[in-house]
């Protein structure tokens, strides 16, 4: 067995991902690469940050707006991006506040074949893959010990925390989230290294008595900041007294509760592809042209397809992918080159845009390598990247690596966990 597989697998464990049976459930391969990040694509992705953060500001004020009638009347595009943005998002909350934005807003980007970084996903409202980041960092240390990372997810969320005078929160899941649990403990042990104590607890050990949440076993009160309000099923209760915390503006979230901000058909609004005059002039109004231009720059063509929106004219369908606007992993995804695309594509057109229809990126290809189970290495393969990367208001603070060999990038237990260091 290679000395570096036994430390790497020893690191992992460390984190308490692989405790006990979770090696398996939990498992993804190990690799000595990592990905390298050099001073121009980091410039890039520091450029991307504030434009995004513009971006998710505009659209916010958009559906804050179409919650309005008095303010919107009858101008159809408000409703239609508001309508269109919530399909499939939890709880309907309304957007009262459209300038508190969520902190960290977690991205998929893919580097195409001349090095060039595209947005292939903004998920503005997840936390669930910080711990991740972490592993990924962890294992950038002991592959790479002398060279220089960004500053990472758990120290930009601690500094957050201290800036607001805040020494503990909550990280509320849904009892259909327990999966992940492993990996929110992870974020929770890096958090109080760091001075801030985090409270990892799902929806259906929450009581709340005297209009605080307490563990219902223990009675102990759960620190009053949440880390984001979870998608929930089970908890009325708790879900009924959370909604009027927002509601009121008592509820402190990190994360701040605007899945809208998470649907894929968010990209479709921005970039506009098919050039709808009325959705261009709304968005213009909100965004500057300065943040459309970075954004749309970085952006693959990207439609929302739906009854109410233009279907683009297709020739073919080679070079294309089909997403479902509100879904994770590869689920609701077909590729133009897949003999079910077509049919997934006329089901999607008859929807209320719940879906989009963006241009495939040519993935670049890394001769990247990999443990087998004896911890032998294999010869180098052709790898395909995913970077997940995590902007603030003004920068990027971390890029967590999958990598598998196909198309279809997704955590799986065949891809790559790496992460990202700085040259």
């Amino acid at each position: 067995m290679d000395t570096m597989f036994a430390e790497l697998q020893e690191t992992v464990r460390e984190t308490g991902i692989w405790n006990g049976e979770q090696e398996r459930s939990h498992a993804f391969q190990l690799s000595p690469d990592v990905y390298e990040l050099g001073s121009d694509q980091l410039n890039q992705l520091n450029q991307l940050a504030p434009a995004i953060d513009e971006v998710l500001g505009g659209i916010s004020r958009i559906v804050a707006i179409s919650e309005q009638p008095d303010l919107c009347g009858k101008m159809l595009p408000y409703g239609r991006i508001g309508n269109t943005l919530k399909q499939g998002t939890p709880y309907k909350l309304p957007n009262n506040r459209p300038r508190n934005l969520p902190i960290l807003r977690k991205c998929d980007l893919l580097i195409d074949e001349q090095g060039h970084i595209w947005l292939a996903e903004i998920d503005a409202t997840n936390p669930r893959s910080w711990g991740y980041s972490i592993i990924g960092r962890r294992i950038c240390q002991v592959l790479r010990p002398e060279a220089a990372q960004l500053p990472g997810v758990a120290a930009y969320i601690a500094a957050e925390c201290r800036r607001r005078r805040i020494d503990a929160v909550t990280f509320l899941f849904g009892d259909t989230q327990r999966f992940y649990e492993p990996e929110f403990a992870i974020i929770a042990r890096e958090l109080k290294l760091l001075g801030i104590e985090m409270a990892v607890i799902n929806e259906l050990q929450v009581d709340v008595h005297s209009g605080v949440m307490r563990h219902a076993r223990t009675g102990e009160v759960l620190p009053p900041t949440l880390i984001d309000m979870p998608p929930m099923n089970y908890n009325k209760p708790l879900i009924d007294w959370l909604r009027a915390g927002l509601k009121s503006g008592t509820l402190q979230c990190l994360i701040s509760p605007k899945h809208f901000l998470a649907s894929k058909s968010l990209l479709g609004v921005v970039s506009n592809a098919v050039g709808d005059p009325a959705i261009e002039a709304l968005v213009r109004s909100q965004i500057s042209e300065s943040a459309l231009r970075v954004v749309r720059s970085h952006l693959p063509m990207t439609h929302i397809i739906g009854r109410d929106w233009t279907t683009p004219q297709l020739s073919n369908h080679h070079g294309l992918v089909l997403k479902q606007s509100v879904a994770s992993g590869m689920r609701g995804i077909y590729f133009g080159d897949e003999p079910e695309f077509g049919e997934a594509l006329l089901a999607a057109s008859r929807q209320r845009g719940a879906n989009i229809l963006q241009r495939e990126v040519t993935n670049r290809r890394f001769a990247w390598q990999r443990f087998d189970e004896r911890g032998q290495l294999d010869p180098p393969g052709e790898w395909q990247l995913r970077l997940t990367a995590y902007f603030s208001r003004t920068g990027v603070e971390d890029i967590a690596i999958t990598a598998r060999p196909n198309k279809a990038v997704h955590g799986a237990k065949d891809a790559i966990l790496t992460g990202t260091v700085l040259v």
